[in-house]
């Protein structure tokens, strides 16, 4: 009896023990927590400016921040918007939506997240992550940068399938989004940023340009079938098969022309 009562005792002493060690360990590790006043929005991130579940730096955030909140001043009325969003694309550039590799998505300007495409993070090859950055020109960074982030591409067929002389023009367009209408051989797109849109302009050659362009009502998109000369173009681009699960074709209105023009997109998992 006497043998018993010693092991209960000697249990006791060690698991008092290992529970004030344990409680130790945590008080140290929730130290800093406590020394820091709760904030709103560290119920969606610790860092102020960060999307929710975001792999964002604070200098990220920082940039993120001044543009969101110069897009959302409803009390510039929109021309004087777009000139301060010029004056501010032409010193950082605009926030797009982008794909970027492993090494893309640790770049201290980019903020990323794991992408929802089961495609996109299987095991044994590269994941891919959808991201957000600040851009001048959308070519220029996926030309230069080509080992951090993955170009979405989109194709113009400028005329008849059944034409002698196919055009077929190439367009590095944002993440999953596609043109609304083309005007003078610039794709119209609108970005949303929390509720919020802003027009943009992008050129065959990269550049982006901010814009109030009015949207014609009754010229909108149309899906078609996809011609197959626009069909062959797109499955020759090396990244179609990692980035899409398959394509799809639109008609898009052209201002200038004043016809429509089919347009090849590829589509990841959504």
């Amino acid at each position: 009896m006497a043998s018993n009562d010693s092991y209960l005792k000697t249990f006791i002493i060690l698991s008092l023990l290992s529970l004030t060690a344990s409680f130790n360990s945590y008080a140290k590790k929730t130290r800093g927590l406590k020394e820091e006043k709760f904030k709103p929005h560290m119920l969606f991130h610790p860092i102020e400016g960060c999307p929710t579940n975001s792999n964002c730096t604070k200098k990220a955030a920082l940039l993120r921040k001044k543009w969101i909140e110069l897009v959302h001043d409803h009390k510039l009325p929109i021309n004087k918007k777009i000139q301060k969003l010029k004056k501010f694309k032409r010193k950082f550039g605009i926030l797009i939506s982008i794909w970027a590799s492993p090494l893309g998505a640790r770049d201290r300007s980019v903020i990323s997240w794991r992408s929802p495409c089961s495609h996109h993070t299987k095991k044994g090859e590269e994941k891919i992550y959808i991201a957000e950055t600040f851009l001048k020109n959308i070519k220029n960074k996926f030309v230069h940068q080509n080992n951090k982030f993955i170009p979405q591409k989109a194709f113009l067929l400028e005329n008849s399938p059944s034409s002698k002389n196919l055009s077929i023009k190439e367009f590095f367009v944002p993440r999953d989004d596609t043109p609304l209408f083309i005007k003078q051989n610039d794709l119209y797109f609108q970005l949303e940023y929390e509720g919020v849109y802003i027009g943009l302009n992008i050129k065959d050659d990269g550049r982006m340009v901010l814009s109030n362009e009015k949207i014609p009502r009754k010229n909108s998109p149309e899906n078609v079938v996809c011609p197959q000369v626009l069909i062959d173009k797109f499955k020759l681009e090396t990244t179609a098969k990692s980035l899409h699960l398959g394509h799809f074709c639109q008609a898009i209105w052209d201002k200038t022309s004043k016809n429509y023009k089919t347009m090849i997109f590829g589509h990841s998992c959504n």
